[in-house]
């Protein structure tokens, strides 16, 4: 439970410094849109998942 609360707050510490500052958008489907934000903290997540469960397969919205 830790490891998941540690990689919501980190998410959310990069979603928050890209609040009124991203300047790309790119569509993933018709009306779904991706930005530089979502990726960023997205791979911040998988990337605290990773380093506490290194044995485990992670499927994410993003990256696949």
């Amino acid at each position: 439970m830790a490891v998941g609360l540690a990689a919501g707050a980190r998410a959310g510490d990069i979603l928050r410094s890209y609040w009124g500052k991203t300047r790309t958008a790119e569509k993933k489907g018709a009306i779904d849109l991706v930005t530089e934000a979502d990726l960023a903290s997205e791979k911040a997540i998988t990337q605290l998942i990773r380093t506490a469960f290194p044995e485990h397969s992670i499927l994410a919205e993003e990256s696949g």
